[in-house]
């Protein structure tokens, strides 16, 4: 027994579409984007001289929220200034040089 609008016509010739409970996408990147779905990427960041670092996300947006905090206790939120590079790309500038591994930054998209 199959749902009303799936048959066997668009069971094999492609991705199932979303109204006929696929997802409408042959990856896994682009069925989230079909369906919604948010992803995230984080790493740390600081290595005592640097005040500019380019994070390469890879999310395929400039709509994205970045967060960027403290890497130890008491993990509190900073602010540098944020740009939306490039659709897979920020860029995060800091008026002094974190220390190593001294942040966290988290871009969700």
């Amino acid at each position: 027994f199959l749902p009303a609008g799936v048959n066997m016509n668009n069971l094999g010739g492609g991705p199932l579409t979303v109204a006929n409970g696929g997802t409408g996408a042959s990856t896994a990147g682009g069925a989230k984007t079909n369906l919604g779905f948010t992803t995230k990427y984080s790493e740390d960041i600081g290595d005592g001289s640097a005040k500019v670092f380019v994070i390469t996300h890879n999310l395929g947006s400039r709509d994205v929220i970045v967060q960027v905090r403290q890497t130890a206790s008491p993990y509190a939120v900073v602010e540098p200034d944020i740009e939306m590079t490039s659709t897979n790309t920020i860029t995060l500038r800091f008026n002094k040089a974190p220390t190593s591994a001294q942040y966290r930054v988290t871009v969700i998209g």
